[in-house]
């Protein structure tokens, strides 16, 4: 049975239909995921075996899904260990039911990434390192992720205060004028800085990207291998700064939820996701105004969080305020200390 603290019985009527309906599998027993997220994620028990069942929580065009399914053999080719999704009986990689789309995935058993073991930091280096080698010639172009608040913010026309303004409006049923007011101020304080210093970011060459890394997407077997890369939800192509930028926040924190930093960790984060191809002046200028745009919720995507899980708006609004204002003092002295490639 999974831990109780982390996984909740649950009935669902959702997860039976989709279960029965798109995949055939009847009589199960479901737990959902204990935690603060815009998806549902339950693991399930069946007559099969075990799997793990994702509702997006976001809205998911057909071109992603059809991206998503050409890049993903693309990474196992490459040795990038990945749960596949199970086809649906009618064949695609996800579900419609109820709005929302639903991926089934075999269960992956494994322990979370742990920085304090230097094997779990040189595997998720070498990870990243070979997911932005992965070839990209013949990918669908259109399979742009839901997670875009660093493309909005770049390419928008409108006046920040007046996008700000409508972040606040979508967020005023459900969260709190003190935490409202906190996170305007912090977001309009790292917008135009970012945004001057992203100015040729759309010039940095493009690779498939994963979006979300963090230590809960990185499972180890008993033997501290790579045994699994979960959450691809944000795949997409991008300039592989994405990617390290988040691996260099969110492998080497303190705890989970915060951001404070072990810097000789991060440094080695830093090492071994660009070992092959240290990164040059321009991506490296590139990772903090990364983090600080990528906190910053653009309008459509706090839409679609008030939408489907508008419970988590008073912490979401909060943190992603708390992680745009410290990103630049916390990783600095890191990034002045990193070793510089020439441009590509």
């Amino acid at each position: 049975m999974p831990d109780p603290a982390s996984w909740l019985p649950d009935r669902d009527p959702g997860v039976a239909r989709v279960l029965d309906r798109s995949y055939g599998l009847g009589a199960h027993r479901a737990w959902s995921l204990n935690r603060e997220s815009v998806n549902t994620v339950w693991r399930v028990s069946t007559s099969r075996g075990e799997y793990a069942l994702k509702r997006l929580g976001r809205d998911v065009a057909p071109q992603w899904t059809a991206f998503e399914h050409a890049a993903l053999p693309r990474l196992t080719a490459a040795g990038i260990p990945v749960a596949v999704p199970v086809p649906t009986a009618e064949g695609g990689s996800s579900a419609v039911h109820d709005g929302s789309v639903w991926q089934l995935r075999p269960w992956r058993e494994g322990r979370p990434f742990d920085s304090g073991r230097p094997g779990d930091i040189e595997q998720a280096g070498a990870f990243l390192a070979a997911l932005h080698r992965v070839p990209v010639d013949g990918l669908p172009a259109d399979g742009q992720s839901s997670t875009r608040n660093l493309e909005f913010w770049l390419t928008t026309e409108r006046p920040p205060h007046a996008a700000l303004d409508e972040v606040d409006e979508i967020a005023a049923p459900y969260v709190s004028a003190a935490v409202r007011a906190r996170a305007r101020r912090a977001y309009a304080a790292v917008l135009r800085r970012a945004r001057t210093e992203l100015a040729g970011y759309g010039d940095l060459p493009e690779v498939l990207t994963h979006g979300e890394v963090a230590g809960s997407n990185l499972l180890y077997s008993d033997s501290g291998e790579l045994a699994c890369v979960l959450d691809w939800d944000a795949l997409q192509l991008r300039s592989r700064v994405y990617d390290v930028a988040r691996a260099l926040l969110f492998l080497p924190r303190k705890a989970r939820g915060g951001f404070q930093v072990l810097p000789d960790r991060a440094r080695a984060v830093l090492a071994a996701a660009t070992a092959r191809e240290p990164l040059t002046p321009e991506e490296l200028g590139s990772l903090i105004p990364v983090l600080e745009l990528n906190f910053v919720p653009s309008p459509d995507y706090l839409r679609q969080v008030a939408r489907r899980a508008p419970g988590i708006l008073e912490w979401y609004l909060g943190w992603r305020a708390e992680g745009a204002g410290a990103v630049r003092g916390i990783l600095s002295d890191v990034i002045a200390t990193a070793p510089q490639g020439t441009p590509r």
